[in-house]
């Protein structure tokens, strides 16, 4: 081996060591190493090839195949030094070293280059080594992007340069991903996210980065002029798979959180503005929804809302108003909707404050039993004073279709106050859910075996209307205000009007009844009748009432238009 007695390469090789350190661009560096050393060694020319393999740390791979140096002066017959290594990670790396022509090389020249090249190859595997560590450290495993730590490392460095303020970070989570595996394996349903993460990363570039949260949660740093596309993509995002004799393509949506990065403070307040985003456009049912102060104050004052909660049921703070509903062949009251009000240190709190935090927090299942009780108690003290009830409906969240005995729950309820089930209406509301779907019909139909009746609510509005119309056996269909033909300023078109005239002759074809709320004004009256929708509710007729207020309703049932 050589004795590296020669100053220049001890020289050029420590200043190549030194410059190592300070950077990851190994590649530059060792083809400026050899040109320094060129002619000292009589080196000709200089073929370099790495190949690695691609892994889910390197999805591209590294494959370097190129001359490092070239005098123009070295001949293939020329003697040549191959030097050949084997790669940790299944790669391979080939040296060739050519002397140029005219010249030899001495054996001390020989061992130098030999010792020269094993040295380089050290310090470039240990380089790459490093790097695939730090890579290891901030890439999500299974799926190749990065993980939580790359991602918030990336978004720090811009934040410390000031090259944050024109990009937008997301936090998404893809619609329904749980569809993959009622079709494919869990195992298979892997290999999608899989391809999905990585379809989603093709779509970014420069600066931007998109990261894996864990499951199918995803967040993005994306430049405004990018963003609008962006959001286009990941709504419209195909992605194929084959296993087996199955082969299916997948169209993927997200719901979504945006947050701009203008004013950030600390890389802390990202994820805390792009996530409350999300939770809204979730609960809301929205696709895309962007931060702003207005809704953070929102969501602060849902939050206080949720911890006031229990002392606000054990106090009785939560009250149950009555709206009537009314039959138009008779003006006369046939029923009535339960709606809950919070009364709060004398301040009444509109539901819109409070009921999508319980929604959120999981305590709104326990508010509509409590609504359940108050308007049985109500009706059993109306038997007992020989007033003449009517059906009260009562509203319950589509959180109940997780539990296991919601009808047996209702039903306990129901019994204990001495309640006939007659007088009882269950309102449901349409799931875009197919799972919770399915779960709904069961809970319908558990619910017509005791005798109690179901209506879907906003009927419409949701996804999957006319499947559950079809297949659940509900009693009532409550049409969505926005299908009621409207008599203000505008001319109704004949296209709504048709349209609704349509949407009742289905519902009385399927033997179901229907309900028009939301109606406010006296001209829509006639619209509803010509439909054959014979029942109301809304200001037309009267506004929630209290308890005082409904039980004069019940004595006087008769109104006038």
């Amino acid at each position: 081996m050589g004795s590296f007695k020669n100053n220049l390469l001890s020289k050029e090789l420590r200043c190549f060591m030194e410059s190592m350190k300070n950077t990851d661009e190994w590649y530059p560096l060792q083809k400026q190493l050899i040109d320094k050393l060129a002619d000292e060694y009589s080196i000709g020319k200089y073929t370099f090839r790495l190949q690695i393999p691609r892994s889910t740390l390197r999805p591209q791979g590294i494959l370097i195949d190129d001359i490092l140096y070239d005098s123009g002066a070295a001949d293939e017959g020329n003697e040549c030094i191959h030097i050949h290594y084997d790669t940790e990670d299944h790669g391979h790396c080939d040296n060739d070293i050519r002397v140029r022509n005219g010249m030899n090389w001495t054996q001390e020249q020989k061992d130098d280059l030999r010792l020269l090249v094993d040295l380089i190859h050290i310090i470039i595997s240990r380089n790459i080594i490093s790097q695939l560590l730090k890579k290891n450290l901030s890439t999500d495993m299974m799926t190749g992007v990065s993980n939580q730590l790359g991602f918030f490392t990336h978004v720090g460095e811009m934040m410390s340069k000031g090259l944050v303020k024109d990009y937008y970070t997301l936090f998404f989570n893809v619609s329904n991903f749980k569809y993959v595996n009622k079709i494919f394996s869990h195992q298979e349903g892997d290999v999608v996210l899989v391809k999905y993460s990585q379809a989603v990363r093709s779509r970014v570039s420069g600066d931007e980065i998109v990261g894996r949260m864990g499951g199918d949660n995803f967040v993005a740093l994306i430049h405004k002029d990018h963003l609008e596309d962006f959001l286009y993509q990941i709504n419209h995002l195909e992605v194929f798979h084959e296993a087996g004799d199955i082969r299916k393509k997948f169209v993927f949506q997200a719901t979504t959180g945006v947050a701009s990065m203008e004013n950030l403070n600390d890389s802390s307040e990202i994820m805390h503005r792009c996530s409350m985003a999300y939770q809204v456009a979730r609960r809301t049912g929205q696709r895309t929804v962007y931060y702003s102060k207005e809704l953070s104050a929102k969501i602060e004052q849902q939050q206080e809302a949720v911890i006031h909660f229990v002392d606000a049921l054990k106090n009785h703070e939560f009250v149950v108003y009555y709206q009537p509903k009314v039959c138009l062949d008779n003006l006369e009251i046939c029923g009535a909707e339960a709606l809950v009000r919070w009364f709060r240190n004398g301040v009444l709190i509109p539901p819109l404050q409070f009921i999508p935090a319980f929604e959120s927090a999981g305590n709104v299942c326990e508010l509509d039993y409590y609504v359940l009780e108050e308007v049985c108690r109500k009706l059993a003290q109306w038997k007992e004073e020989g007033k003449d009830p009517v059906t009260i409906s009562v509203n319950f969240s589509r959180k109940h279709l997780d539990e296991d005995c919601f009808v047996d729950k209702v039903m306990e309820i129901i019994q204990r106050n001495g309640i006939e089930p007659k007088y009882i209406e269950v309102e449901l509301t349409e799931s875009k859910d197919f799972q919770d779907y399915l779960i709904m019909t069961e809970v319908v139909k558990g619910f017509k075996t005791r005798g109690i009746m179901c209506s879907i609510d906003d009927f419409g509005t949701g996804y999957s209307s006319l499947n559950m119309l079809k297949n659940t056996p509900f009693d009532i269909v409550k049409i969505d205000r926005s299908f009621i033909p409207q008599t203000d300023s505008r001319e109704t078109t004949k296209k709504e009007v048709a349209l609704f005239h349509g949407m009742m002759e289905m519902i009385q074809e399927m033997g179901m009844n229907s309900i028009a709320e939301g109606v406010e004004q006296k001209e829509q009256i006639q619209y509803l009748k010509d439909a054959k929708c014979y029942m109301v509710q809304g200001y037309v007729f009267d506004m929630p009432l209290t308890e005082e207020d409904f039980e004069q309703r019940l004595v006087h049932r008769k109104y006038e238009l």
